[in-house]
């Protein structure tokens, strides 16, 4: 089930397929098992087709992620994907 904040902005931005945001607390215990990484923060990466909506967790060198546009986080949303996959947890910089 998505987090309230992911139907908010979903229905704020119905355009949106990606976006990218700090995680809750209980996501941190649920996807990142309550693990921290000194320096980075916990962050998703949502995506959504229709009312389907899946999150995709990675560490962030800031936790100011929530204005990267679309395609920029479908693009981190790959790369993530593409991480987890090879069964490490990625770590994404986040230059502006």
């Amino acid at each position: 089930m998505p987090a309230k904040i992911d139907r908010r902005f979903a229905k704020r931005f119905p355009a949106r397929r990606w976006w990218l945001r700090p995680a809750t607390a209980e996501e941190r215990r649920i996807q990142f098992r309550g693990r921290s990484a000194e320096g980075w923060h916990a962050c998703l990466a949502v995506g959504r087709s229709g009312d389907k909506f899946m999150s995709l967790p990675f560490y962030a060198s800031s936790p100011d992620v929530a204005d990267i546009g679309d395609d920029d986080a479908a693009l981190t949303a790959g790369n993530v994907r593409n991480t987890l996959l090879n069964g490490v947890m990625p770590y994404i910089e986040i230059r502006r």
